[in-house]
């Protein structure tokens, strides 16, 4: 299998996957940096990559089969199992603080007011008492209103 192939396989010819792929091209046919980089400049009319950039995408290519971007580890997520002692906790006492909580399930607070806002979409609100309307409050209302418009 040719390396023209290989790269073909291992590109979706998108953006900069695109311009990648083509480095590669150029560097194989000529099998000199700076002719892959003078012939990026003319194609792209943009600055290429460095020397070092190309080297190390061939080093990688060489060693991995493929340039594209490996991901790196990460930050674990939250276990389905601790957001269901969450949920749980939540449902038995609505009232309890994320604080409380923190203490309860022995778990940093950030991660339990995370699951609640982006996986379980719960959000803290306290009952508020509003003033209660009464049948005729809207028609006061709106005097009121004529009354401040003519003032006016």
């Amino acid at each position: 299998m040719s390396i023209y192939t290989l790269l073909q396989i291992n590109f979706s010819l998108c953006g900069d996957r695109a311009r990648k792929s083509n480095v590669f091209l150029w560097f194989f046919e000529t099998k000199s940096v700076i002719t892959t980089q003078r012939r990026f400049r003319t194609t792209y009319k943009k600055d290429p990559p460095s020397d070092n950039s190309i080297r190390r995408w061939l080093t990688q290519f060489q060693e991995t089969g493929s340039v594209l971007h490996r991901k790196g580890a990460g930050r674990p997520s939250t276990s389905q199992e601790n957001v269901d002692r969450i949920q749980e906790t939540f449902t038995r006492s609505p009232r309890k603080s994320t604080r409380q909580a923190t203490v309860q399930l022995h778990m940093l607070h950030t991660t339990i007011w995370n699951v609640l806002h982006n996986r379980l979409h719960l959000n803290a609100y306290k009952d508020q008492i509003a003033q209660a309307l009464h049948p005729n409050d809207k028609p006061r209302r709106f005097q009121f209103a004529e009354q401040i418009f003519t003032r006016i």
